[in-house]
């Protein structure tokens, strides 16, 4: 092969041109190192390839190239023949961009983990350039011996310091102009670093709310098996009073309100309704006691028409109740299998025998047919064939017709309407049992474990990384038009470190539309996806979540108040100001002789009013109803607002007032609560207030 063509014409070509491409890259840069022919033994790790790489193609380190750069650095490669064509054989996905890990991954893993500690390590470029050219004289390039000695002496532990040297200007002394891309890169790392963070403490807090749901449905499961000992006697006498089998979340919360149960009822809701229907049955309740009693169903409508006309053909002594032991040989004398377990159901009151008014719940109860079905392992592969020629894969029918809630989990309700939407005609049941291994919900799982396999790892990574789907996508979205193609998606992971399946696979999974883009709602599915340690979670909810995830989901503690340093004026008006009418508003001296002047008025207006005379007292005696006035109780009222008005003006800093003792006949005014005193001296004026005549 030559440098003036893309590869001989013929069936070389056809059989991998991407291939033949991609070592003609190779081959090129390889001669651009060696300034030769490659050598033989010249190994793919080899990382001489990457300074050629960068100094040629990625000018900018973005580790993408577009069509114009791979033009531009195959010329300067001396390669003659039609870039264009190459770049087509090589973008087989149609992204527009070339990845170097397509090129050369030894080489694109080390520059990243090389950026990565490069914004961790310093704080800009001119830091850089300072702590790498130690030794060499303050403000000098960095060579290549400084270069790799503080390298080492820094903390990287990733060798190839000479290929990363030569990366970073062709193997000449490096300056500040070299190192543009670490501002990008810095800015880049400090945002993922914050969103790791944030991403495992939401994704511990989400671990530990599934576990404490699954907790606490287990205690109440628990709690309730030792107090009515079967699963029907449960529901029937703790949650579905009615009988129908089914309920709703409000009916659920209304009727164990008062079973005893000390738990939280709404994580009990949540981990019994798995799949988020807001309805829970008493299949998804209690498997196994729903089939006993599905299966007795079946056999008693098909042999006497009903659980009642069963009863009555057992009870051959006509009495109207049918014990346990009489219940088991009547059955299998009809050539039915029941057992103990089966009798306790059915008794659901626990009155030791069993009548036909009791059985009116399950005569009337339409049973899942898929719990009295036989596998069939035909009709599931027949059904998956439906579901691919609806949606070309598994993941897109599953997603579109069946899946609606975004779970990865579906009910038998939910598995009758999405077979109905791939016209799936064959045995339903039988299918279901095949899919789910007779259980009450249908995973992806269960169809196609591949395009599950995608999901959850992709999943997983997002929760552990951003803390969930819809963070990852807003912060891959660097553009903001709320859509990512491929090209971003792929360049978005890798600058991320994600390691999952092949990109291009998962892209194609998670594009619904079709249209090359993804968009917020095409991958919202996924924000509640069950992964496997979803389900571990809920199969053992008692096993505790790891030290550290238990450390970052605990709720952060209430930071104490500081109490900050503030100039005296500021804490002089954050002061609480007393309500009185008798304090200054200001303590000017203005505002004091005002203050004063309206003191002395209120004083003379209380004290100093002309006690009522004889004529009125008697005027007031006969004008109240009910008897004559209490002069006795009238004085020691008067003497009492007398000394309560007196102390309050005694509290005022401007006013000084003798303490006397009142000789009130019958009122005993020492040691009272406000150490009553007379008004004698009032701005060194002998004053005697008329009240004193009514004494």
């Amino acid at each position: 092969m030559t440098s003036r063509s893309v590869a001989p014409r013929g069936a070389v070509l056809a059989l991998d041109p991407r291939e033949i491409a991609l070592q003609l890259v190779q081959d090129l840069l390889i001669k651009k190192v060696y300034h030769s022919k490659p050598e033989k033994n010249a190994d793919a790790s080899d990382l001489s390839r990457l300074p050629a790489w960068l100094q040629h193609f990625d000018w900018d380190r973005s580790l993408s190239i577009s069509l114009d750069e791979f033009a531009v650095g195959m010329h300067k490669l001396g390669h003659e023949g039609d870039p264009d064509e190459l770049f087509r054989c090589i973008d087989t996905d149609g992204s527009g961009e070339i990845e170097l890990e397509e090129i050369h991954p030894e080489g694109a893993a080390v520059w990243r983990s090389f950026q990565a500690w490069c914004a961790q390590t310093f704080k800009d470029e001119e830091d850089a350039i300072k702590q790498l050219s130690q030794g060499n004289g303050e403000g000098s390039p960095v060579s290549n011996e400084s270069f790799a000695e503080n390298c080492r002496r820094l903390g990287w532990r990733g060798r190839q310091e000479k290929q990363l040297f030569n990366s970073l200007n062709g193997g000449h002394a490096v300056s500040v102009k070299h190192l543009v891309w670490l501002g990008i890169a810095k800015r880049v790392h400090t945002k993922h670093h914050n969103a790791t963070k944030l991403g495992t403490k939401t994704y511990a807090t989400k671990l530990r709310d599934r576990r404490q749901s699954a907790l606490q449905a287990l205690h109440f499961k628990s709690f309730l098996k030792k107090r009515f000992s079967t699963g029907i006697r449960v529901w029937l006498h703790a949650i579905d009073f009615k009988g129908a089998m089914k309920i709703r979340k409000n009916e659920f919360l209304k009727a164990t309100r008062h079973v005893g149960f000390r738990g939280d009822l709404q994580l009990v809701w949540k981990g019994l309704d798995r799949n988020c229907r807001d309805i829970l049955s008493i299949e998804e309740f209690d498997l196994k006691a729903a089939q006993l009693l599905a299966r007795f169903k079946s056999w008693s409508s098909e042999t006497f028409g009903s659980i009642a006309q069963a009863l009555e053909a057992f009870d051959l002594a006509k009495v109207g109740r049918i014990n346990e032991s009489n219940f088991l040989k009547a059955c299998s004398r009809h050539g039915y299998q029941a057992s103990k377990e089966l009798f306790m159901n059915l008794d659901w009151k626990d009155s030791g025998y069993l009548i036909q008014q009791d059985m009116t719940f399950v005569d009337s109860w339409n049973a899942p047919s898929y719990l009295t079905a036989e596998s069939n392992p035909t009709a599931a592969s027949e059904f998956k064939k439906c579901l691919q020629r609806a949606g070309g894969t598994y993941l897109r029918a599953w997603r579109l017709h069946f899946d609606f809630r975004g779970r990865n989990r579906i009910s038998w309700d939910d598995f009758k309407i999405g077979a109905n939407r791939v016209r799936f005609k064959g045995d339903l049941a039988g299918a279901w049992n095949a899919l789910a291994d007779g259980g009450a919900f249908l995973t992806l799982d269960h169809i196609d474990w591949e395009s599950t396999t995608f999901v959850q790892q992709f999943k997983k990574w997002t929760d552990k990384e951003f803390g969930g789907v819809q963070a990852a996508f807003h912060f891959f979205d660097a553009d903001y038009n709320g859509g990512l193609t491929f090209g971003e998606f792929r360049q978005a992971l890798m600058h991320h470190g994600y390691d999952g399946p092949k990109m291009k696979t998962l892209f194609d999974a998670l594009d619904l539309q079709g249209d090359g883009v993804i968009s917020w709602r095409e991958i919202a599915f996924m924000e509640d996806w069950e992964t496997d340690v979803d389900r571990a979670i809920e199969a053992n909810p008692m096993v505790p979540l790891p030290a550290e995830l238990q450390l970052l989901a605990e709720p952060e503690k209430e930071s104490k108040s500081v109490e900050l340093e503030c100039p005296p004026r500021i804490n002089e008006l954050a002061q609480p100001k007393a309500h009185s009418l008798l304090s200054p508003r200001l303590s000017s001296e203005g505002a004091e002789t005002l203050r004063s002047l309206r003191l002395r008025e209120l004083k003379d207006e209380i004290l100093l009013r002309p006690a009522p005379d004889e004529e009125e007292l008697d005027e007031l005696s006969e004008a109240r109803e009910g008897g004559p006035l209490d002069f006795e109780m009238l004085k020691k009222k008067t003497a009492a607002l007398q000394q309560r008005t007196i102390s309050l003006l005694e509290k005022d800093k401007g006013v000084k007032l003798k303490q006397t003792t009142s000789a009130l006949p019958g009122v005993n005014l020492q040691g009272t609560r406000h150490n009553p005193v007379w008004l004698t001296n009032l701005g060194n004026r002998p004053k005697r207030s008329p009240y004193d005549k009514l004494f």
